[in-house]
Formats: C-alpha cells, structure tokens, sequence
C-alpha cells in the first residue's frame, strides 16, 4: 500500500483517564473518537470503511491517498486541508472536494481515492 505514513491505522493517542467537556451536541452522546494525526494542525485525511466513522481508519499526511483496499464511505479533513475526494482509484470518475479550512469537516461520500487540495 501506498500513499500514507506508517502507523496508519494504530490509535496510540487516546486518553486513559476520563476528561469531561461541554458540549452542544443537542442529541445524547454515546462515544466520541478522535480523528486524525496527533498535532491537529496536520493537514491530513482520514478515511473510514463505514459511514461515521466505523469499521477500518487509515490517515493520508502526504499529497496522494490510493490503493487503501476498500470503498471509503466517510472522510474528514484535518489541518485546515483540502482533498479531492474520486469516485475510482487512480483519481478518475466523478470527483468533489471536501474543505477543511475552517476546521476538521466530515462528508459521507463513497470515494477510491483522493488528492490534496481543490482546484
């Protein structure tokens, strides 16, 4: 595989201890999970093999993110990056970009493979 920085599906970065937030989600909230590299200001994406963020995880940090070995069904931008998110591999088929640059943002959509940055 190619296209990420190793490890890119250990999740090393999760509190042990319990730490309480406010929060406005309005709907009850069973869990949360981080996303994305350590440093948030990375400009990174992170693929999920299930709609909200189930199942397999991999980042991208380097411009190009392919041959990950499934369909991804949600994506979330990280460091204030934009991604050109492709229905099939080899960054062809229909395309959208998914912004980040106000924050991480999250879009369900089925995609092969992505590219950094939105022309």
């Amino acid at each position: 595989m190619t296209g990420f920085d190793l490890p890119y599906v250990e999740n090393s970065g999760y509190r042990v201890t319990p730490t309480c937030i406010n929060s406005t989600v309005p709907q009850k909230t069973n869990s949360l999970r981080y996303a994305g590299p350590a440093e948030t200001d990375t400009p990174a994406l992170v693929a999920y093999d299930g709609r909200n963020t189930e199942r397999t995880e991999l980042i991208f940090t380097t411009d190009l993110a392919h041959n990950f070995g499934f369909l991804a069904d949600y994506a979330i931008a990280t460091g204030n990056s934009n991604w050109t998110l492709y229905y099939y591999a080899d960054f062809s088929g229909n395309f959208t970009c998914l912004s980040g640059r106000d924050g991480p943002v999250g879009s369900e959509i089925a995609f092969r493979s992505a590219i950094k940055g939105c022309n």
